[in-house]
């Protein structure tokens, strides 16, 4: 993609696409919930939507690949997963399982972490 790449779903598709194998390798996903004006509002899915290092993911790795890729975007926004949201406390971890180690050293829930 160039810099003349118009913000449009199928585009943002495209570099979330990019995306999503990383996302995937850890048990979770993300997905376009809308856009609004020149704001990307995504969702992040399975292991990354309770994970505690979800705002990094998001604001670290997925917006500044989406405004290399889209000039036009100017923020990216999460939206929160109603299954996976939950707040990271003693009563919800006991109700959604065991946390697990991730490739990137940070707990999640989700399955069990790939082997390098």
């Amino acid at each position: 993609m160039t810099d003349d790449v118009v913000l449009s779903t199928e585009n943002i598709e495209l570099v979330l696409d990019e995306i999503r194998l990383y996302l995937m390798a850890d048990g979770g996903n993300v997905a376009l919930h809308e856009i609004d004006g020149n704001v990307v509002r995504l969702k992040l899915q399975g292991a990354c939507g309770s994970c505690p290092s979800s705002v990094t993911t998001m604001k670290l790795g997925i917006e500044p690949r989406l405004v290399e890729k889209v000039p036009e975007v100017v923020a990216v926004e999460a939206v929160p997963d109603e299954e996976t949201g939950l707040e990271m406390n003693e009563e919800n971890i006991e109700k959604k399982g065991k946390l697990k180690l991730d490739s990137y050293g940070v707990y999640c829930y989700g399955p069990e972490p790939p082997v390098l």
